[in-house]
């Protein structure tokens, strides 16, 4: 069995716990690597996370951001994301440090379950970003001015838009960004995207349920706005004058690790 480790922090508590996490699978007969990044940190087999595609499992410690900059860097590759949650909510994560430990021989025996998550293609000016887990969101890049947003869905006028910006989401960051800025939850098992709008100035504005396989456009109004669009809160790309953003459904899918049986309303929960 290969199993990759990989974090983008470099907090001191965070290195120690992947260095007991690493000794702890090579005692159990486990081929290990840890992500380049951590060279020189700590002792051990490296190997840059965008060459895991074809591990049996890849751990994720730290918090959700760690968890969406790793399935990125894994983008297109099928290899499961295990996370262990060392940030604040840790809702994609699936164990704890401890829980890590407690688990570890269902872990090394395959004895987990691989579930597929949503994602959305994001095109602007018809170059491809990098695809989406959470969230695309198109945001004015003047805080506090309002951006004149024109919305489509499937080459159909919504509604002309005044508004901070809007986010587009998968049902699994529909817990994240959307949910802050008032949007409903979603269970992942249901096929649909969100669109939220961020403080809009129409109080009749509301949040939108489409389905996932909808072609969701939007077009600054106003040519001379300034607008940036942000994928999964990571990748930035400002948009130029009479560019749009396009959302579809990603041929790809996010894969994850699935040891517990709590259920997605049990981690809803957490949010309480």
């Amino acid at each position: 069995m290969r199993i990759g480790i990989a974090t983008k922090s470099s907090r001191e508590e965070i290195i120690k716990l992947i260095e007991r996490i690493y000794k702890e699978l090579e005692r159990k007969g486990v081929e290990v690597f840890v992500d380049s990044n951590l060279e020189g940190r700590i002792k051990g087999r490296f190997v840059h996370v965008s060459r895991m595609k074809n591990f049996d499992l890849v751990l994720a410690v730290g918090g959700d951001g760690t968890i969406l900059s790793v399935e990125r860097r894994l983008s297109d590759g099928k290899t499961p994301i295990l996370g262990i949650n060392f940030g604040l909510v840790g809702f994609l994560a699936e164990l704890t440090s401890d829980e890590f430990f407690k688990y570890i021989d269902r872990i090394v025996a395959k004895k987990f379950r691989v579930e597929e998550r949503l994602k959305i293609k994001v095109n602007l000016a018809e170059k491809r970003l990098p695809d989406a887990l959470n969230e695309v969101v198109v945001l004015t890049a003047q805080p506090a001015k309002m951006l004149p947003l024109a919305l489509y869905v499937d080459d159909k006028l919504v509604e002309k838009i005044y508004t901070d910006g809007i986010i587009i989401a998968t049902p699994t960051g529909s817990t994240a960004y959307a949910m802050s800025a008032g949007g409903p939850i979603i269970d992942p098992r249901v096929d649909a995207l969100v669109i939220v709008p961020i403080c809009p100035f129409k109080l009749s504005i509301r949040p939108l349920v489409v389905p996932s396989d909808s072609r969701i456009r939007i077009r600054i109004a106003e040519p001379e706005k300034e607008a940036i669009v942000v994928v999964d809160g990571q990748v930035k790309k400002k948009i130029s004058q009479n560019n749009e953003v396009l959302v579809t459904k990603s041929e790809n899918k996010a894969y994850f690790a699935r040891i517990k049986e709590r259920n997605f309303y049990e981690k809803v929960g957490m949010l309480k």
